[in-house]
């Protein structure tokens, strides 16, 4: 059937384009969500943003302002399961105060690495299906959040784990239908059993066509079939799990 073009013209989707212009920070736009009121919070390399449908509120760091967001570049937007809202930046992670309108600023800067670098950014923010915080860092690893004293620590239920990836790009997580814990990293992906505490690794491996097709692991998502989809640096790879 060929269609006529009148009713190829009715198919047409058109966007709006929300930019400058229109009041955003700026135009490269890295993580966004909508949280439960409704407000669009959309992360930028130059600004947190929240949208209310009309207008927008942005949010950047302000050195001589405590409150203030730590940093400009936006890498992450998470809401977790009781509402909190958490922004990850190349500076630190933040958690923002709805009463006072700022935010909460929690520092992976270890002494160690306050001896070769300045900053330690925030590669994801990922909560586990018993309401357990992780954020991933991008060079050391993730840490684990205790809410009863608004701390991330390196001890908890996933502290062995913790311990393997202390050094880590921590790209992404996942957790699958079966519980099992998956995190992207530069060295490829890592599957942890919660039941068992065994731990799987998945990697590129030269001349191995069934192996990953590249090491970085950017993003994991598994679809209605259980299958699980991995998008790296260098192609996407799909892994079935029954086979």
């Amino acid at each position: 059937m060929i269609c006529s073009p009148a009713n190829a013209q009715n198919t047409y989707i058109n966007f709006d384009h929300i930019s400058l212009e229109q009041g955003l920070s700026y135009d490269i736009v890295s993580s966004m969500i909508q949280d439960n009121e409704g407000f669009m919070w959309i992360g930028t390399e130059d600004g947190l943003n929240r949208f209310d449908g009309y207008n927008f509120t942005i949010f950047k760091y302000n050195p001589s302002n405590p409150g203030s967001i730590s940093d400009d570049w936006i890498t992450r937007v998470f809401q977790d399961s009781k509402g909190n809202i958490w922004i990850g930046t190349s500076n630190g992670l933040n958690r923002y105060l709805p009463v006072t309108s700022t935010f909460k600023v929690y520092s992976f800067l270890t002494e160690e690495l306050q001896k070769i670098q300045s900053a330690v950014g925030i590669g994801s923010i990922f909560e586990d299906k018993e309401g357990t915080l992780l954020v991933g860092t991008s060079v050391n690893g993730f840490y684990e959040y205790n809410s009863a004293e608004d701390k991330f620590s390196l001890k908890g239920k996933y502290e062995e784990l913790i311990k393997l990836t202390s050094k880590d790009f921590i790209r992404c997580f996942l957790e699958d239908k079966d519980r099992n814990i998956w995190i992207g990293l530069d060295r490829g992906v890592l599957r942890f059993n919660p039941k068992d505490k065994s731990v799987k690794h998945f990697k590129h491996e030269t001349g191995n066509v069934n192996s990953l097709s590249n090491n970085v692991v950017v993003t994991i998502v598994e679809d209605k079939d259980g299958d699980l989809w991995f998008g790296t640096m260098m192609g996407l790879n799909r892994f079935d799990k029954k086979n």
